[in-house]
């Protein structure tokens, strides 16, 4: 089992980094002005960045396998400028890893991952880029739903690119 163990302090000139590489420039994440009248009320780190974080925790600490699944939940919302900790484990192509600040869980992921294999063959249990995967039906939530809610998004493999 190998344990994994970050903090780091995520600031705006993060957060502006971030919206740039993802194209994400909502205010919320990186307008605190603007942010105040959006649903958190005050600004808020990209949950996706925390799970990528993580992941390059996980893939300094091991190597990196095939990324397969992931499972996300999040607590609450991480303020730029706070500390935020990532800490978990990786241990037989499985990571779970959760994220605090100020005290409280704000996010919980969950990875699976095939070892990586050298050659361009599928390996067991992947699945090949035929097509992309069907996308969700778009959720509308409540403050008090958001909670309890919880998703996942299918990962696929072009295995061409290996």
């Amino acid at each position: 089992m190998i344990e994994l163990s970050d903090t780091r302090i995520l600031d705006q000139r993060l957060q502006d980094a971030f919206a740039a590489l993802s194209s994400d420039y909502n205010p919320k994440h990186v307008d605190p002005a603007r942010a105040r009248s959006m649903f958190f009320g005050r600004q808020v780190v990209h949950g996706l960045h925390l799970m990528l974080w993580s992941l390059d925790l996980i893939a300094g600490a091991t190597g990196m396998a095939v990324l397969e699944t992931v499972s996300c939940t999040f607590a609450q919302a991480c303020e730029p400028g706070q500390p935020v900790s990532v800490s978990g484990h990786y241990d037989a192509g499985k990571a779970t890893v959760e994220v605090h600040t100020l005290g409280a869980r704000a996010a919980r992921f969950v990875f699976t991952f095939h070892e990586h294999t050298p050659n361009r063959e599928q390996a067991p249990g992947r699945r090949a880029f035929d097509k992309p995967p069907t996308r969700p039906a778009v959720r509308t939530l409540e403050p008090q739903d958001i909670e309890t809610q919880r998703g996942s998004i299918p990962l696929t493999l072009n295995a061409g690119l290996l």
